[in-house]
Formats: structure tokens, sequence, C-alpha cells
């Protein structure tokens, strides 16, 4: 998969093409729709290479019995305006995505190398833009306490679907991101959240120029701030509560009003997987060899 800052005319028009819509179906019949994104794990130590996966909330994908990939191709024909794409189904949804081993973190990873590959051997091109590393903030971005923000997804279930490209929104962060909010690797986003929103990634997204602590710096920049889990409300009673993103788009009467709270998880906890990742696909290697060997 190319990263970003390749073969695209502009950035934003890049990160339309890092996220897909997640359909997850329920044993009790109900359909969960969620945002996910692209993310390439890289080690340290080149010869390891790299794992691509999608990324999500874990409350999105829990419980589902088979779940729905969304994939964009790549066009076949410079001219067609329309985006082809193709649905993936996959059973034992649940069961095959890596979750973040805190409970108190929402996040979970589908390692999609085998279906890349599958799809690659049908003859179909994938055009997604994954995020990795580089994407995440370092000590040397200087970023206010008060930071206009953009988020890519699937508001209850919205999407282009001609083309099959997600919705993009803005609000701006309410909490200082280099503050864990509460204690908690979290921080808060002034900003309407809505179902099919779990799972999408918040962005600073700059063109032609940004502000710096020592002035403006020309050129342009993303960088990868979290992953939109939560949201507060005023339930019926008048009293706040947090809960988790809904995925259900089942019409239910309304008994709480949006609070235009989002919490974000900070994207730095998706270095925890690093490790145990390239140390399963280690094993797994290790596994396949010396099984070719011992026949």
């Amino acid at each position: 998969m190319p990263c970003l800052g390749q073969d695209r005319p502009s950035l934003s028009r890049e990160l339309l093409h890092s996220t897909i819509r997640i359909m997850c179906f329920q044993t009790n019949g109900i359909t969960d729709i969620g945002t996910g994104f692209f993310y390439n794990f890289t080690s340290d130590a080149d010869t390891n290479g790299s794992i691509p996966v999608i990324v999500t909330c874990k409350h999105v994908i829990t419980g589902s019995v088979v779940g729905i990939l969304d994939f964009a191709l790549a066009k076949t024909n410079a001219f067609d305006r329309t985006q082809p794409h193709f649905q993936v189904p996959i059973p034992n949804f649940e069961t095959l995505w890596i979750k973040h081993p805190d409970t108190n973190i929402d996040i979970a990873i589908l390692p999609i190398a085998p279906i890349m590959q599958k799809l690659s051997d049908e003859g179909k091109r994938l055009d997604v833009v994954p995020f990795g590393k580089r994407e995440l903030l370092t000590t040397n971005d200087q970023i206010g306490a008060f930071q206009n923000i953009k988020f890519i997804g699937y508001p209850i279930g919205i999407s282009d679907e001609l083309n099959n490209l997600p919705i993009a929104r803005q609000g701006m962060t309410a909490t200082d991101v280099s503050i864990d909010y509460e204690g908690r690797k979290e921080f808060l986003i002034d900003a309407a959240v809505f179902p099919g929103s779990s799972g999408s990634p918040v962005l600073i997204v700059d063109e032609g120029s940004f502000a710096t602590g020592n002035g403006f710096a020309f050129g342009s920049r993303v960088r990868l701030l979290g992953i939109i889990s939560r949201v507060n409300q005023f339930n019926a009673t008048g009293h706040m509560e947090n809960i988790n993103v809904p995925t259900s788009l089942v019409s239910e009467p309304v008994t709480s009003f949006p609070g235009n709270l989002g919490f974000v998880i900070k994207a730095e906890v998706l270095n925890d997987f690093e490790k145990p990742l390239f140390d399963m696909v280690q094993a797994q290697a290790h596994k396949s060899a010396v099984n070719n060997l011992s026949h």
C-alpha cells in the first residue's frame, strides 16, 4: 500500500482513502456500523518489513459473528468518475481481531495481509492509503492547547456510496492533547459525534503552511492524534453520562441529547501492539518453515 504523500493531487484527497466502513452482524439480527482506518506497523529492524492492519474500537466488533469490509479498488480507467469497491464478508469476525490488552483501552486491530493477498490473486488492486508511525505526534511537534481537528468516518452510516468515500467533519480539541485526560490516554474534542463514528481517526491536517512555536512553517502535514471512542450526553433525567459511541442504526425513541464532547483515545497506544504483533508474525513464519521441512 502506498504511504501518505504518494500519487495523489492533495493531502486531503489522500485522507479520504485512509478509512473503511465496517458492518457487523450480531446474532440477534442487529447490524452495527463503525469506522476503521488503515495503519502500517513497521519494525525498527528493516528486515521485518511492515504489517498492514485495520484499526477500530473494540465495541464496534464486540459480539459480531459476521463482518463486511468495504474496500475501495483502484480505477482501471483514468476517465472513470466513480470509485469501484468490493465487499469482503468475513465469518467469525470478532475472533480475528487483536484487542488491546488493557480493558480500559477501547482499541482493536485486524491484520489484513492475507485479505490483501487474496484480493491481489483475484486481480483486485486496493486503493487505500495507510497511516504509519511517522504520522504520530512526537516531541518535535508544537501544537497549541486549542487545536482545529478533522475526523473522517461514516456518521449514521452515511457515505458517498457510489464513490465509496467517507464523510469528513471538523471540530477542535477541548482538552490539551499533551495531557492525559483524567489520567487516561485520552483527550476530548468539541465536536458532534454520531453513531458510526466509532473508530474514526482524529487528525491535524495542514496544507500549505501551519503555525509552530517559532512562527509559521511552509508545507503540509498530517498528524494522527487519536481514535474516537466515546461521547457524552445528557440522559432523560438531565444527568451527564459518558457512553461508547453507538454503532447500531436501529431507530429508538430519543431519550438523550448530545453534549458535543467526544472522547478520543490517543494514537500513541497503537505502539503497544507493535512488538507482540511482530512476535506473532515471526512465530507463524517459524511454524510454517518447520512444517515445510517436515514434509
